[in-house]
């Protein structure tokens, strides 16, 4: 069974231009992640699902990196992702059986080794459906405010939890908008990808997903501030970054 890695790369940012080749400490940002790609050695193939020619011209100095160009259906602000994996995975024909990686080009924070393991875990039973990286909440959710209804003061969307202290609710977990693993079968299928999810835990710290110019300049300074950090550079991905109950519990 081979192992694909299909970057989506739409050229039509709006909040961000330009946000999959804009240049990151140095690199474009696309660039940057086919690096991270590459150095996790467990692909076969590296495909860039791309509408535009300065996407294209970016990466191609890229060795080994397939282009292909995506239909104009599968390229505005509405298009869902499991669509455009699915119509690569046909397009190129990949196996129903090959393990498919989406994985998202602005990302700063990608590593190696999430990757690999990410991989490794769609073997873990109960079997999933997709692998994703995630993290948790910084503050319990089930703690969050809501406007009372007709009104602009706020109120506990939960008031059960009003007593209940912080460190004794359950996480709660959102993707990172760095990776989603599944089979070929289950893209095609066009699953929904929040649906049998195991979840390969990615720290806060290093973990940012960029919608405005906000996000990039905090991934900016994150980053800077990461590079002083010997946390970071021997942070190691090993199997307590699977999600469970046992690791992430009450």
């Amino acid at each position: 069974m081979s192992n694909i890695a299909i970057i989506p790369a739409r050229g039509g940012s709006k909040r961000v231009p330009l946000k999959n080749i804009r240049v990151f400490e140095g690199t474009p940002m696309i660039i940057r992640t086919i690096h991270s790609i590459k150095r996790a050695k467990c692909f076969d193939k590296i495909i860039v699902s791309t509408d535009s020619e300065l996407i294209a011209d970016c990466v191609s100095t890229e060795k080994e990196v397939h282009i292909s160009w995506r239909e104009p259906e599968l390229a505005n602000d509405k298009t869902n992702t499991v669509d455009v994996i699915a119509n690569e995975i046909l397009r190129n024909n990949i196996s129903t059986d090959a393990a498919v990686c989406c994985i998202y080009a602005p990302n700063p924070f990608l590593h190696h080794d999430a990757l690999r393991l990410g991989l490794n875990a769609l073997e873990v039973p109960p079997t999933p459906k997709f692998v994703s990286s995630v993290t948790t909440f910084p503050f319990p959710i089930q703690r969050s405010l809501k406007f009372t209804e007709n009104s602009d003061l706020l109120e506990m969307a939960q008031p059960e939890f009003i007593l209940t202290h912080s460190q004794n609710l359950i996480p709660r977990f959102h993707e990172t908008a760095q990776f989603w693993w599944a089979r070929g079968i289950t893209w095609l299928a066009k699953e929904p990808m929040q649906v049998g999810v195991r979840g390969i835990y990615i720290p806060r710290w290093m973990s940012q997903d960029i919608d405005n110019l906000e996000d990039w300049h905090f991934a900016e300074i994150r980053w800077r501030v990461l590079q002083q950090s010997d946390e970071f550079k021997k942070y190691v991905f090993n199997e307590k970054n699977i999600v469970n109950q046992d690791n992430f519990s009450e």
